[in-house]
Parts: structure tokens; C-alpha cells; sequence
């Protein structure tokens, strides 16, 4: 459940006619998953793999003036290889999805990709190269997928680099999970990602590995998430035509045994759109750091600490964009195995006090701690 304010620190007292009935959208969701892989090597060196997946996603809000949408939502993933002298295999990966959406336009998308690659394989190089054929209902883009490694010194220094390029579609649990806040939804649509990379990546004993990773990307039909205006304030999703995207994103992990691990990650983003425009309602860093301490299986402490700089949106009223607060925020829990199937759980949500939000107008949840117990059969 999530509810639609739009106003600074929420509802008061001159707008008492956004009852909580009104401002109320609830999500729901159910899903099937279901798959099927070899887990050891066949006589003929073939692997394989099946996967299905199936969820309905339904949104419904008690603002009459945002329609109530749903989608069905079908994938289905085979994949398939074979192994030649140890070093060579051929593989052939096929997808296919299906989104049935309703709402104020009801739309349909099918998507079918096929991806046959070749890979090489040895003890210091790796080599792919292969097609991805988009079918998208009736169109057809074909998109070279390329990727390369090479052990330069062991496993201490290996060197990547790759180009890729696909098409997905945007659907309306993959919108409202960036931002649960979108008003009405007219249509589903797609964006193309065309994207080229290198880096270097590599392990140092059996305690740290790290990887680095610049990119240059090109996306069409991007979805940017803009304030409508209308009070409550709802957001909509703008569709922008052509972003161009240099990336880099690095990571280090130290691990000790199955006690203490750490990971500390970032990424930032340098975006080139026309006229001037902003990513609306994408932040262009993120920093994570994630630790956990195990204490003999039985009592494990886990700490996150995870920030991102201010997103740009356009304030009703203003015609150039602005930038919001960026934020950090730390969260702490521990679990204690009681039994094998018995487990309690404390959470320490939110420390910092964050108040500031990615979305305009929509506060940060506050300061939270929370308990329960977990059973397992």
C-alpha cells in the first residue's frame, strides 16, 4: 500500500478533503516461477536450461481521477549448449515475453529474442561473440553481442571488454517499482539499450576480489518520472527519445571465511541529452557499503550503508528542472538462529533520520525498529 501526497511533510489542515481512502493505492501481486536446468556434466557435454515465469500485477487507487491498470505478464526462457574439446561451445538462447496491459488503453507487447553465440573458453581467455534478434511484435532488430577476458597476470588482473544491445520492455511492475507514486499509465512501451564497455577485475587470495567497469550506452524511449501538477501530486512518466550515457561503476569485496564480509560498491553517471534536460527522477551516483559478521552460524549482524545523489525534477509551476537533496541513510539488523527452524530478527531501519526523498513532495519513511520471528518447515 502507498499513498499519494505531493505535499511538504504530507496532509494539513486546509486539505481535509484528501480523506486516506482517497490518497490510498493499493499493489498486488502474484507470481509463478518455475524451471528445470542439469546440474552435472552429460555424457554429450550438452547443458540446458528451462524457465517459466508468470506474475499478474494490479494497481488500484481510490483517487478516481488515477485509473486502475493490471498486466499479465508471461516469460519463458530456454537455453541450450554444447561443448566441444573442453575450450569451444556453441550456445543458443531463446526468450520469449508477453505483456497484456489494461487500463485507460488497453495494449499488448510481444517480445522474442533469440541470441546463438559462440564461446572459447580457457584457462586465460574468454571469448564470446553472437547475435541478439529482437522481434518486437511485428519489427525486427538485430544487435552484435560481443565480450572478451584475458587473465593478463592470473587471476590478479583480468581485463574485459564487451559491447551489448537489447530491448525491454517497460512494464507496469518494473515503472512502479522505481517509483510507486505514477498516476495513470495511457500504454506499455520499450527502450533500447545499445551499450559498449571495459574494465578490469580480478582476486586476490581467497579474501578480496574487486572490478572495475566504464561504459558508454545509448538508450532510446528512457522513462524519466516527472510531477504532474494535479493535487495530489502524481507523477508521470515521460518517455525520453535519445540519452546518451557515460558510466563507471567499481566494487571491492573482502571476505573472511564464512565470518566477516564486505562490500563496498559505487557508480556514477555523466548524461548528454538535448537542450540541456536533466535525467527527471534518476540519480546520477549511488554509493553502497554492505557488512555482515557471522558468529558461528547462530548470530549474524549485518549493517548497510547506501546514499545517492540528489535526483533532478521539474516543480509544478517551474519550467527548468531542479535538483533535489541528496541523502544517506544507514540500516542495522541482527538474526539469532535459535533452533534450525526457529529464528528472531531486531531491525534498525532508517538511523540517520533521513527526512529528504528521491520524489518531490514525498518525505522518507522515518526512524524504524522492528522485530519478528522466523519459521522455517
Amino acid at each position: 500500500m502507498h499513498y499519494f501526497y505531493g505535499f511538504k511533510g504530507g496532509l494539513d489542515d486546509s486539505l481535509d478533503q484528501y480523506t486516506r481512502e482517497l490518497l490510498r493505492q493499493r499493489f498486488q501481486l502474484i507470481g509463478v516461477d518455475l524451471g528445470l536446468k542439469n546440474t552435472k556434466q552429460t555424457k554429450a557435454d550438452i547443458d540446458y536450461s528451462l524457465n517459466f515465469k508468470f506474475n499478474n500485477f494490479k494497481r488500484v487507487a481510490g483517487d478516481t481521477v488515477v485509473k486502475d491498470a493490471s498486466e499479465n505478464y508471461y516469460r519463458f526462457d530456454m537455453g541450450i549448449g554444447k561443448t566441444f574439446q573442453k575450450i569451444h561451445s556453441a550456445h543458443l538462447d531463446f526468450n520469449y515475453q508477453r505483456e497484456d496491459f489494461q487500463s485507460t488503453n488497453d495494449s499488448v507487447l510481444n517480445y522474442f529474442p533469440i541470441l546463438p553465440n559462440y564461446q572459447f573458453r580457457n584457462k586465460v581467455a574468454f571469448l564470446r561473440l553472437g547475435v541478439n534478434v529482437d522481434v518486437i511484435n511485428k519489427d525486427v532488430k538485430l544487435y552484435p553481442e560481443i565480450e572478451a577476458s584475458y587473465k593478463l597476470i592470473g587471476d590478479y588482473l583480468i581485463p574485459f571488454a564487451g559491447f551489448t544491445g537489447s530491448t525491454q520492455p517497460n512494464t507496469l511492475k518494473a515503472i512502479a517499482a522505481v517509483n510507486p507514486f505514477i498516476g495513470t499509465l495511457d500504454s506499455i512501451t520499450s527502450t533500447e539499450n545499445l551499450e559498449a564497455y571495459a574494465g578490469v577485475k580480478g582476486s586476490y587470495g581467497n579474501n578480496i576480489v574487486y572490478n572495475a567497469r566504464l561504459s558508454y550506452s545509448q538508450k532510446t524511449n528512457l522513462p524519466f518520472y516527472i510531477p504532474d501538477g494535479d493535487a495530489p501530486t502524481h507523477y508521470s512518466v515521460l518517455y525520453y527519445y535519445e540519452a546518451k550515457i557515460i558510466g563507471f561503476h567499481a566494487e571491492v569485496g573482502y571476505k573472511q571465511s564464512e565470518r566477516f564480509n564486505l562490500l563496498l560498491s559505487g557508480e556514477t553517471s555523466s548524461w548528454d541529452l538535448d537542450f540541456n534536460d536533466e535525467p527527471l527522477g534518476i540519480a546520477k551516483s549511488k554509493l553502497t557499503l554492505s557488512a555482515n559478521y557471522n558468529i558461528q552460524n547462530k548470530i549474524v549482524f549485518s549493517a548497510d550503508l547506501f546514499g545517492q545523489s540528489g535526483a533532478y525534477t521539474i516543480v509544478p509551476g517551474d519550467s527548468l528542472p531542479s535538483q533535489r537533496k541528496g541523502f544517506m541513510d544507514v540500516n542495522f539488523s541482527t538474526t539469532y538462529n535459535y533452533k534450525e527452524n526457529i529464528s528472531f530478527w531486531f531491525s534498525l531501519l532508517n538511523i540517520a533520520g533521513v527526512k529528504e526523498r528521491q520524489w518531490y513532495n514525498y518525505p522518507y519513511y522515518g526512524f524504524q525498529a522492528m522485530a519478528g520471528v522466523m519459521l522455517k518447515f
